[in-house]
This record gives structure tokens, C-alpha cells and sequence, in this order.
């Protein structure tokens, strides 16, 4: 049976609370329910995550590592009848799901698509159902994603992988390709990174932030997002040796090759409009 209890009348358990996500949001999300208990060893005063779990309505998880989550099951398992399980996490382990949900949790996956430690409003926030007869962890999914000012995307959790992880390996794994050659570039033309910037190109310039983005950030995300879709590698390299062979066979076969990627990409004539629109908007900004 699904916990149909308000939220204002709910016990919410946080595990992970010392974690960034927690510690930027934790205001806002604890002001929907009745009572909040923090689980995390790196608190000075952390609740016993046993007796949190037992006590709470709500479980929620963002933890670091990821593999945590097998032991936070193993330890919640045995009272996960009726209550609301929603793990917020970068890897999705569907077997540890699944025997929460065997164990009669209502489960939903969830995964914040912004740095945790940036604002969240207007970004996007996948709400994953674990089946069909998790809809109270849906709304209560929906409800915590909105209350930060965020949108949902609601996406079967099955398409996770592909949709996400591979798609975010491959923008990393492009990022550090690109800095590595930047870095012999400069070196090489003794030349700045500032200096190229400064005379960019509006395209250039909208790489450049993404590129930047990723550059400040602690490498070891880049490492771990490009480890968890390594696959991404073998697209990459597939795509640099079919540019390598269409360049040393024509410049019209290599045009060939370009012009099609737009449309099999589903960039109709509609899109490209809105996309010089949106991108306009952008360049007078930077």
C-alpha cells in the first residue's frame, strides 16, 4: 500500500545530508514537511540511519559515492513497506531499486541535471517512475523538483543510460579532448587562451563557455562521468575517423557528411530559427 499522507504531516529522513546538494536546498525542501532527520557520518549530531528510516515516510538519498546506496538498502530494507523511497543519484543501480521496491517501497529515481552547488531554478530535473505503481514517489519527486524552482522531464528510468549518462560522457570527453589540444596549440604558437577568446567568433565564443564550465570544475567529475559512459569513447573515435577518411577522400565529402547531421539530429528548418534566436540572445551577454 502507498503512503497517502500529506507531506506537511510526513517525517522526511535525508541521507546524504552533508553532502552539497542537501546543504544548498535542505531550507527549502525541509519547509514541505512536519519533521526532518539528517543521516549522514559526516555530521556531528547524525541520526541512526536505522532508526530514521523506521521513524521517516519519506526516505531521501543523495549520497556520495554512489555505491552507498547498497548499504543504505541493506540497513532500511526490512521497513520499506508503504513508505516513499526517492534516490537522487548520478549512477542508477536498478537491482538495489528493485528489491526496495520488492520490499514494498514506492520508488522513484531522480537526477538533478545542475551542479549542486549552482542556482537550481529553471534547470532541468529528471523524474524517473521504477514502475507503475510508484506515483505518490513521482508527486512527491515533482513536488521537492518544483519547490526549487526547477522543471521536471519525466523519462523511464530504463533510458537513463542513454539519455543521460552517455550524452553527459560524451560533452565531458569532448571538453578534455579540446583542452588538451588547446593547451599544445598555445603552446606550440606561444599564444593565450584569453587571447584567443578575445577575438572569437560567436560560435567560438558559446563553445568557449561550455568548455570553461567544465575546465573550473574538479577533474575527478570529468573522470567519473566519462568512466560511467565510457561507450561515449567508441562514438567519439568512430566520428573523428569518419572525418579523417571523408577529409582525405573529397572537401564535398566531407560537406556530405556534415550537412546530414542536422537533419538526422531532428534540427528542422522551425528549429534552427529558434536556435539563432536563443544563441543571439546569448552572444549579447558575453
Amino acid at each position: 500500500m502507498e503512503n497517502n499522507r500529506p507531506l506537511s504531516e510526513s517525517t522526511l529522513a535525508v541521507f546524504g545530508a552533508a553532502g552539497k546538494f542537501w546543504t544548498n536546498n535542505g531550507n527549502q525542501i525541509s519547509k514541505l514537511f512536519e519533521k526532518v532527520l539528517l543521516v549522514d557520518p559526516a555530521l556531528p549530531h547524525s541520526h541512526d540511519p536505522v532508526a530514521a528510516a523506521e521513524e521517516a515516510h519519506v526516505l531521501f538519498i543523495s549520497v556520495s559515492p554512489d555505491s552507498a546506496l547498497k548499504t543504505i538498502a541493506e540497513q532500511v530494507r526490512h521497513c520499506m513497506q508503504g513508505k516513499i523511497f526517492l534516490e537522487n543519484l548520478t549512477t542508477k543501480d536498478i537491482s538495489t531499486l528493485q528489491s526496495l521496491s520488492e520490499s514494498g517501497a514506492s520508488v522513484c529515481s531522480m537526477h538533478t541535471m545542475v551542479k549542486t552547488d549552482s542556482p537550481h531554478e529553471a534547470q532541468p530535473m529528471i523524474v524517473m517512475p521504477f514502475d507503475e505503481e510508484c506515483e505518490n514517489a513521482v508527486k512527491t519527486a515533482v513536488i521537492l523538483a518544483e519547490t526549487l524552482g526547477m522543471h521536471v522531464e519525466r523519462m523511464p528510468l530504463a533510458r537513463h543510460g542513454a539519455a543521460v549518462t552517455l550524452p553527459q560522457s560524451l560533452e565531458h570527453l569532448t571538453a578534455r579532448v579540446k583542452a588538451r589540444a588547446l593547451v599544445s596549440l598555445v603552446s606550440a604558437h606561444d599564444l593565450s587562451l584569453t587571447q584567443l577568446e578575445n577575438i572569437a567568433p560567436a560560435s567560438q565564443r558559446l563553445s568557449a563557455m561550455g568548455l570553461n564550465r567544465i575546465l573550473i570544475q574538479d577533474p575527478r567529475v570529468s573522470v567519473d562521468i566519462i568512466e560511467k559512459g565510457i561507450e561515449a569513447v567508441g562514438h567519439l573515435r568512430r566520428a573523428l575517423d569518419e572525418i579523417e577518411s571523408c577529409l582525405k577522400s573529397s572537401h564535398k565529402e566531407l560537406e556530405n557528411l556534415f550537412a546530414g547531421d542536422a537533419e538526422k539530429l531532428g534540427i528542422t528548418s522551425e528549429r534552427k530559427r529558434e536556435i539563432k534566436s536563443q544563441t543571439d540572445r546569448i552572444i549579447v551577454q558575453i
